[in-house]
């Protein structure tokens, strides 16, 4: 399961089209609701926007740097999954020594061309999960029989 960290529901649309919706997505719009979720072992992968408004746990931050705090909040309490941060800020070098520095973590850049985040969503998304069409071989327990179950396919895929 992906945990999406987003002050903007809108953004949640974009999740419809990676990986056609099959993953299941936990969109939360805070980062109260982050902490909360983000100890959840089921979380394989987390994306947080690096600019939130009103984010009563760091009280003093500015909110371009909401994101970032809430990263190394999170990457303290779960230091195994892999984390990005979505931004639409220039990060250049600083972005690199943070890669560097975090080999479970990404700095991805928002554009304002929706297929451009989408195909870097779902780029990191199958680093993470894989790529089911990459299979070369389907088992009877990871074949889809559209039967509408996709979470239960998902999960023995990832297994």
């Amino acid at each position: 399961m992906i945990l999406d960290v987003d002050d903007d529901p809108m953004n949640r649309y974009l999740w419809a089209e990676i990986r056609a919706g099959l993953l299941p997505v936990n969109h939360v719009l805070s980062v109260e609701q982050a902490l909360e979720n983000a100890t959840d072992e089921q979380y394989r992968l987390i994306i947080i926007d690096r600019m939130m408004l009103g984010a009563t746990v760091f009280p003093e931050a500015s909110e371009i740097e909401v994101g970032m705090l809430l990263y190394k909040k999170i990457r303290q309490a779960r230091p195994d999954v892999p984390i990005a941060i979505l931004t639409s800020y220039y990060e250049g070098e600083r972005g690199r020594e943070m890669e560097m520095a975090d080999a479970r973590f990404r700095m991805l850049a928002k554009s304002d061309n929706s297929d451009d985040i989408i195909f870097a969503l779902d780029a990191l998304v199958k680093s993470v999960y894989g790529d089911p069409e990459d299979e070369d071989e389907e088992t009877e327990d990871t074949k889809h029989t559209g039967a509408g179950d996709d979470e239960s396919e998902i999960a023995v895929m990832t297994d």
